[in-house]
């Protein structure tokens, strides 16, 4: 597991780096260039620094703000958002597929976006998780941040304690063969720019031979 990913997502949890603001983003419509846009939910956290966002609410309204250290902003299945990148600051992205949850600590020096840590989680047993987003699904239609309903602030609390729940679980060992699946996978999903070299799969198999 990724020490400092679980450590980031703990701190919020337990509130010793309480949540700042929330807001949704839950529009498809007339994505503009290069906005972020996918098939499942993400959350996307401030850990250090500001970043200016635009993103759209239900009514399709564009919304332009500069979010803060600990501002989350709820992106909804479908739902499109574009950080535009001026100043340094690290940030903590979390993908809710319907098969795993994807967690990327990501890193802007002010010149390049640079991925410090990635891990990948099953997500297991109880349907815990699908549930609180459903409820926030609901919620967000009605276009109500936690200010006006603290239901949007626990319910998306408590999604963070639910990934943190599933990376907490000790997954029993894995044959050679799905664990390098799964390394060559998360190279893919951090190095998605980049080529797949002939060593790199080399090196992949010696690790997993050790």
């Amino acid at each position: 597991m990724t020490k400092i990913i679980n450590e980031k997502l703990a701190k919020l949890v337990n509130n010793q780096e309480p949540i700042n603001h929330i807001y949704f983003a839950n529009s498809n419509a007339c994505p503009p260039l290069l906005a972020c846009q996918v098939n499942f939910p993400r959350i996307e956290i401030i850990l250090e620094g500001k970043q200016q966002m635009l993103w759209a609410d239900s009514n399709g309204k564009v919304i332009e703000k500069i979010l803060s250290t600990n501002d989350l902003l709820y992106i909804s299945a479908q739902s499109w958002n574009k950080p535009i990148w001026t100043s340094p600051v690290t940030l903590l992205n979390i993908l809710f597929d319907k098969q795993q949850i994807g967690i990327s600590l990501l890193h802007w020096d002010g010149t390049q976006l640079i991925p410090l840590e990635q891990i990948n989680t099953p997500r297991r047993g109880p349907r815990v998780g699908t549930f609180i987003i459903q409820a926030l699904t609901e919620l967000i239609w009605q276009n109500q941040s936690y200010k006006q309903n603290q239901t949007a602030y626990y319910l998306i609390h408590s999604l963070l304690s639910n990934t943190l729940d599933l990376l907490n679980i000790n997954i029993k060992t894995s044959s050679k063969t799905t664990c390098l699946y799964e390394a060559i996978r998360q190279y893919i999903d951090t190095h998605f720019r980049e080529d797949i070299t002939r060593d790199f799969l080399a090196n992949i198999e010696i690790e997993h031979d050790k």
